[in-house]
């Protein structure tokens, strides 16, 4: 901030891997800059395989070379925490079937015993239907847990209609993304039984025989549509912005639809789409609503964010459907959507002053009226060029 070149030198409060409990890393340790020009530095915080989960601050000081009195500090807090899952099965793990083709669905609890909110990822011992006997599909492969937290996915098992009566059993492994250290695993065992083929007694001379009637083919199908827009706008990523989908069953009988987000999770900044259902049991021409929920949190950048749903039949895996929304994360005060707060978008407000009614853009706090306080935000969050 000073008027001439200088080089600032940068230091961190936690330098010592003997002494700190953890180690801050900065990609830097000086750098030039010009009277009035800024850039980057990353800071890099570890600890050891041993360290005691909990809150470490790590400050970062920044000093003049030019003049050691001139400096500033930015303290981080980085919060470790200890990984863990397990898996349990709710009622009997093993299960007796004369038709495996519609399968034997099993109910897992997945629970993350860890101290912080971790990814856990689901697979089973069978998941190609071209190497192994039976299938055992799962309802999600990941899921997202709460430290402490639980939640049920199922596991339906299946085959086709020629395999040998047997008992098959199918192994569901837990793994936390934190820590793939950490696993849990269930064995479920499904027995196929032999079943008897009935046999007709040859007709009584003379007498009429019946005609059979032709079975009747079970035909697939869904739909998926938005109900209102697919877009929407928002400055507030942690809220997001809600949508409400309709799941229709276009079969001629009953199906279970399940429904996957092309963004169930990811890193901090990311926008995912969470919907309330995975999986719809639905009738024959029957239709349902779900809602998705696109968000992301503090460290989400603004921008457009597509977020794809597909919906997918549980009796022909080819019959599915797709609906994309979009979603735009703007700067508080950005009206006109162009990244950045200026005097353009504090021009759109003065342009409002006084309307009331809903949907105004310029009406920032949302109290149905453009008055001073909109004024206010608008100019409380002016940006640079670059949008920050």
């Amino acid at each position: 901030t000073g008027t001439a070149s200088d080089t600032i030198l940068l230091q961190t409060s936690a330098a010592d891997p003997e002494a700190d409990d953890v180690l801050g890393t900065l990609s830097t340790s000086s750098i030039v800059l010009t009277g009035g020009d800024s850039t980057h530095v990353t800071l890099t915080v570890t600890g050891d395989s041993d360290l005691v989960p909990s809150d470490y601050p790590v400050t970062v000081t920044a000093t003049s070379e030019a003049d050691s009195n001139e400096s500033q500090q930015g303290t981080t807090t980085t919060t470790f925490a200890l990984a863990g899952v397990s898996l349990a099965v709710v009622g009997d793990t093993a299960r007796t079937t004369a038709n495996i083709v519609t399968g034997v669905t099993y109910t897992l609890t997945v629970t993350n015993t860890g101290t912080a909110s971790d990814t856990i990822l689901l697979q089973t011992s069978a998941e190609d239907p071209d190497a192994d006997d039976v299938l055992g599909t799962l309802s999600t492969s990941s899921i997202v847990l709460g430290g402490g937290d639980s939640a049920d996915v199922t596991l339906t098992v299946t085959a086709d209609s020629e395999l040998f009566p047997s008992d098959y059993p199918v192994i569901v492994t837990a793994t936390s993304d934190a820590d793939s250290n950490e696993s849990a695993q269930v064995t479920l065992t499904t027995t196929i039984e032999a079943t008897a083929e009935a046999t007709t007694p040859p007709p009584v001379s003379g007498a009429a025989t019946a005609e059979s009637s032709p079975p009747v083919s079970v035909v697939a199908g869904v739909s998926l549509d938005a109900v209102g827009e697919k877009t929407g706008i928002t400055t507030d990523p942690v809220v997001g912005v809600i949508y409400t989908l309709t799941v229709t069953n276009t079969g001629t009988a009953s199906d279970t639809i399940s429904l996957q987000t092309s963004a169930e999770d990811g890193p901090t900044g990311s926008v995912l789409g969470i919907l309330t259902e995975d999986l719809m049991d639905i009738e024959a021409g029957a239709s349902a609503e779900v809602t998705l929920t696109v968000a992301g949190d503090s460290a989400t950048v603004p921008g457009i964010y597509p977020i794809t749903v597909t919906a997918t039949s549980a009796t022909d895996s080819t019959k599915t459907a797709q609906v994309t929304t979009t979603t735009e994360i703007r700067l508080l005060g950005d009206i006109n959507g162009d990244g950045i707060v200026n005097i353009q978008d504090l021009t759109l407000v003065a342009d409002q002053l006084g309307a009331s009614g809903d949907d105004l853009k310029a009406d920032l706090n949302g109290d149905g009226t453009v008055n001073i306080l909109d004024l206010v935000i608008v100019a409380a969050n002016f940006t640079d060029g670059s949008g920050t």
